[in-house]
């Protein structure tokens, strides 16, 4: 992998980015008519950014993990994020300890691997009827936890809000995002009833 160059975002793309996160962070209805009224509506904001960063967070790691699975080195991982290499590799480093917590209660959980944009929903379909709920998302895999009725499961790219207000209300739970992909789960039962 030539990790000699350290790719950059023009600045349209990062102003976009942060556009969207200051977006999603004020989604809270009303929220920015009431910042100047309401004294409680500026702690609602922090409350909001604060699952800003937890989620831009998740992401940052989900995409480290995925560069470092293509291939790419900690000192081409650390150039991007600005930060020397044992840097980047203290913070972001997986080891056989944290796979085995991903995996969880072994009984009742278990991670599908090699699951990729073009077969995961194939996959969630054959497993959610068999009784496995999706639970959690990362590279190439895919968290499935066991239950005792059938389950469905959609993907979504890039919701606005107003999208994903509506799937919520369309009975479907929101199980976790990768990059821009938004993954949501809802027993089957709910799905014929609809």
């Amino acid at each position: 992998m030539d990790d000699n160059t350290s790719p950059a975002l023009d600045p349209l793309t990062a102003t976009r980015i942060r556009a969207g996160v200051a977006e999603a962070i004020t989604v809270v209805p009303g929220l920015l008519a009431r910042l100047d009224q309401d004294p409680a509506a500026s702690l609602l904001l922090v409350a909001a950014a604060r699952e800003g960063s937890t989620e831009s967070e998740r992401l940052l790691r989900q995409a480290v993990l995925g560069a470092r699975k293509a291939g790419h080195t900690w000192e081409a991982v650390g150039s991007v994020l600005g930060v020397s290499r044992q840097a980047a590799q203290q913070r972001f480093a997986v080891g056989g300890d944290d796979m085995d917590a991903f995996v969880g209660n072994r009984d009742r959980q278990r991670v599908v691997n090699r699951a990729t944009l073009f077969n995961e929903m194939q996959i969630l379909e054959r497993e959610g009827r068999a009784g496995w709920r999706l639970v959690g998302v990362g590279v190439l895999k895919l968290r499935l936890e066991s239950s005792d009725q059938s389950w469905e499961h959609i993907r979504r790219v890039d919701q606005s809000p107003a999208d994903r207000r509506a799937t919520l209300q369309a009975g479907w739970q929101h199980v976790g995002n990768y990059l821009m992909w938004h993954y949501y789960t809802r027993p089957f039962a709910e799905a014929t009833q609809k």
